[in-house]
């Protein structure tokens, strides 16, 4: 299974890892929500300013409290501004469904099948997207 992590590999990347699990004949689960780009770019000043608050005032909550946490989360904001950026720019990787076809169109499937598609159940704005690949019997 991998979870929200997805986005974290290159087009080429996934490909190999979608041709290695076919080759080996094993199963793999792929799930993350995709935000819109669109939406992502325009309410970045928003999003960033709250996870960069989230950010700073939950460090007071974090055990076991140390003064480097203290120095580059509170004095110097660079944990937050760090986690911030992180956010916005997976928000902008994230793979689609129509982007993981296009990118695994090429792999030949007669063995193996691949089942690619979002889901709203969650969520009505943001979808779930989903990759199921098992080995054909």
């Amino acid at each position: 299974f991998i979870f929200t992590g997805f986005h974290h590999f290159k087009p080429n990347e996934v490909y190999q890892i979608i041709k290695n699990m076919q080759e080996q004949k094993q199963s793999i689960c792929i799930f993350d929500y995709v935000p819109n780009k669109i939406l992502t770019i325009l309410l970045f000043p928003l999003t960033f300013i709250i996870s960069f608050i989230q950010f700073y005032f939950l460090s007071f909550f974090t055990r076991p409290f140390s003064f480097y946490q203290l120095l580059f989360t509170n004095i110097i904001p660079i944990i937050p501004l760090i986690a911030a950026w992180d956010g916005f720019v997976s928000g902008l990787r994230k793979y689609s469904a129509n982007e993981l076809k296009e990118i695994l169109s090429d792999l030949n499937t007669s063995n193996y099948t691949i089942s690619i598609g979002e889901d709203f159940s969650l969520s009505k704005s943001t979808p779930m997207v989903y990759l199921i690949g098992t080995a054909s019997k």
